[in-house]
C-alpha cells in the first residue's frame, strides 16, 4: 500500500512539473515577441503586418542585427516620418554593409539580402517613401522604411 501511494505521488509531482514548465514556457515573453512588440507600439500600434526576414546569431549581451518586412492595416499618421533625403541614404548605408557582412556569413544561406536590397530601391524610388531612424541610448537603433504605394516597408533593428 506504501508503494502505491508513493507512485502516486511521484506521477502527481511529474505532471505538476510538466504543467508548470508549459506554463512558464507560453508565459514567458521571448526575446523575439518583445523586439516585435516594441517595433509596432513604437510607431504603428497593432495594425501592421510584421514579418521576419532575419534575424542574426545572438553576439555578447544583446547584440542582434535583424529585419522585418511590415504592411500596414490601416492608414497611420506618420508624421514622425520623414521625405527620404541625403541623411537617410548616410543611415541605410550602415544597415546595406550589415547585410552585406551577414551574407558572406557561411551560416546564413538562407538570408535573402538581395531581395531586400531590391524592395529597398524600389521603395527609395518612389514618390512619397518615408523613413524613420530612431536611436535610442547609445546601443538601440531602429530603420523604418516605407511606401504608402506599395503598403510595405522595413525595419532594421541594430543593438550593440
Amino acid at each position: 500500500m506504501f508503494k502505491k501511494k508513493k507512485k502516486y505521488i511521484i506521477d502527481f509531482l511529474i505532471i505538476l512539473i510538466f504543467v508548470l514548465i508549459c506554463v512558464i514556457f507560453l508565459y514567458t515573453e521571448t526575446d523575439e515577441y518583445i523586439i516585435k512588440k516594441d517595433i509596432t507600439n513604437r510607431y504603428f500600434s497593432n495594425d501592421v503586418g510584421l514579418v521576419n526576414e532575419f534575424i542574426s546569431d545572438r553576439g555578447f549581451g544583446s547584440d542582434r542585427f535583424d529585419i522585418y518586412s511590415f504592411k500596414l492595416n490601416s492608414d497611420l499618421n506618420l508624421s514622425n516620418f520623414k521625405t527620404i533625403d541625403k541623411d537617410y541614404k548616410k543611415i541605410i548605408k550602415k544597415f546595406i554593409n550589415m547585410m552585406d557582412i551577414e551574407r558572406k556569413d557561411p551560416d546564413n544561406d538562407e538570408f535573402v539580402s538581395d531581395n531586400i536590397k531590391k524592395d529597398l530601391s524600389e521603395i527609395e524610388n518612389l514618390k512619397g517613401s518615408v523613413y524613420l531612424y530612431s536611436k535610442i541610448e547609445e546601443n538601440k537603433e531602429y530603420l523604418y522604411v516605407y511606401s504608402a504605394q506599395l503598403n510595405k516597408g522595413y525595419c532594421f533593428v541594430f543593438f550593440i
